[in-house]
């Protein structure tokens, strides 16, 4: 008797799990924490993915720069070559707060910046500027990463990196 009434709270929890997981994102799993407790937890994304994505953005926001640069070497137009670097820098600061929260670099890679609670970046370009201005720091937010602490700017902002 205890044993069909196991097997059948085994298979009751299976079967609510399953249904849960056809009803949210990707970036979500559960676990059974007990017999009657489903808890959630989120995924960390890898450091080859956030390096990737960090790449990608680089070659992104160096397209329009090199761009207006051959344009106004070859029209002798030298305050394009301005106009370029303040969209740059005006880039790296707003990745975040743009394109449905998420830079065109972490798009590709599958993963996004949210806040602690988990809400969107998407159109919060204060939060996106002071998650980004430590990226004018040289080396000190990949020296975080690479030893598994938060970025500097994730600290201040109050964000976090999660799978799409």
């Amino acid at each position: 008797m205890f044993y069909f009434h196991f097997l059948n709270l085994i298979k009751f929890n299976i079967k609510n799990l399953i249904f849960k997981l056809k009803y949210v994102k990707k970036l979500t799993f559960f676990y059974i924490f007990d017999s009657l407790t489903i808890k959630t937890i989120t995924m960390e994304v890898s450091k080859l993915n956030r390096f990737l994505g960090i790449f990608i953005d680089g070659i992104v926001a160096y397209i329009i720069p090199g761009i207006l640069a051959f344009v106004a070497g070859a029209t002798e137009m030298y305050w394009l070559i301005t106009l370029s670097y303040v969209l740059l820098i005006a880039y790296y600061l707003l990745r975040d707060a743009l394109f449905g929260g998420q830079s065109i670099g972490k798009k590709v890679m599958k993963y996004k910046a949210v806040k602690e609670d988990g809400t969107s970046l998407s159109g919060d370009y204060v939060t996106s500027i002071m998650r980004n201005i430590t990226l004018l720091i040289p080396l000190v937010d990949a020296i975080l990463v690479l030893i598994d602490k938060p970025r500097l700017g994730d600290n201040i902002a109050k964000t976090k990196v999660v799978n799409a």
